[in-house]
């Protein structure tokens, strides 16, 4: 796994759902397909008519509008599946079953939660409204639906942010609280700590002055190997990686240096703390 930091500008903040998560999801939903008193997979029918079963907020028409199934359709099981994962797409539903009753498709669904209130606290360097903007163009405010990869992503994203500006000590915390209806309220507290201003990596192996190094300004990959006089005659450039501590944990962030060095990726930047390892 390779991880690189991204640019520092707020109003650039993208951010990627858990692929994986919905896969697995996916995976999970297509095995609660019931079709009572028949094998589905191998029988088909004509759907004659089409209704949605647990709707709260949602209209039946937009449950329709993503179904790639219409009244008259031939379905089958892989029609089914496909129809699971389109509307899965939708990041609307947290659970959806799909279920044949006589000639009728019933789709069977658990909405996600909206957002009713959200609000960020102890934010100095950092304005409110900036924050907000940038926050609402990625699905989180209020009246969106909820996500919860999205505000993991939130709050790795707020941490990098006061990283950027030294303040390493940072502590972004994230309190969801159930309400009703169906509805969450999120606050966000940042404790902004004090801001650093000398920082200490440390990068051993095949370079040519292993040890500590001592930064005064923020410092790339490159620059720490180059600052440690540069990868040695006989290093293994294919394996060098990082460790960093991340939410407690220490993790190793495999780097490529030649397609860094080439300009194919971005550089990384290195944070205090970190142990750069050349084999």
């Amino acid at each position: 796994m390779t991880i690189s930091e991204g640019k520092p500008q707020i109003m650039k903040l993208q951010l990627h759902r858990f692929g994986r998560l919905r896969n697995l999801l996916l995976s999970f939903a297509c095995l609660l397909v019931v079709f009572p008193g028949i094998g589905f997979a191998q029988d088909s029918f004509v759907v004659s008519d089409m209704r949605v079963v647990g709707l709260q907020r949602i209209s039946e028409g937009t449950v329709f509008n993503y179904l790639p199934i219409n009244i008259g359709d031939t379905v089958d099981q892989v029609r089914i599946q496909e129809s699971i994962r389109a509307l899965y797409n939708q990041a609307l539903f947290d659970d959806i079953e799909i279920r044949r009753d006589g000639e009728t498709l019933v789709i069977v669904v658990k909405e996600r939660p909206s957002i009713e209130s959200f609000t960020i606290d102890g934010n100095k360097d950092i304005k409110t409204e900036d924050l907000m903007d940038s926050l609402r163009n990625v699905g989180l405010a209020r009246g969106k639906t909820f996500d919860r990869s999205v505000l993991d992503n939130v709050q790795q994203f707020l941490t990098e942010q006061y990283y950027d500006r030294g303040k390493y000590a940072v502590e972004v915390k994230a309190d969801v609280t159930d309400r009703p209806n169906n509805t969450v309220g999120i606050k966000i507290d940042v404790k902004e700590g004090d801001r650093a201003k000398i920082r200490q990596v440390n990068i051993i192996g095949n370079v040519g002055r292993p040890g500590q190094i001592i930064m005064h300004d923020r410092t790339s990959f490159l620059e720490a190997v180059s600052l440690a006089g540069g990868v040695g005659e006989w290093a293994n450039t294919k394996k060098i990686y990082i460790i960093r501590e991340i939410n407690g944990k220490r993790k190793k962030i495999s780097v490529d240096y030649k397609n860094i060095l080439l300009g194919n990726e971005e550089d990384i930047w290195i944070l205090p703390g970190d142990i750069i390892v050349v084999p």
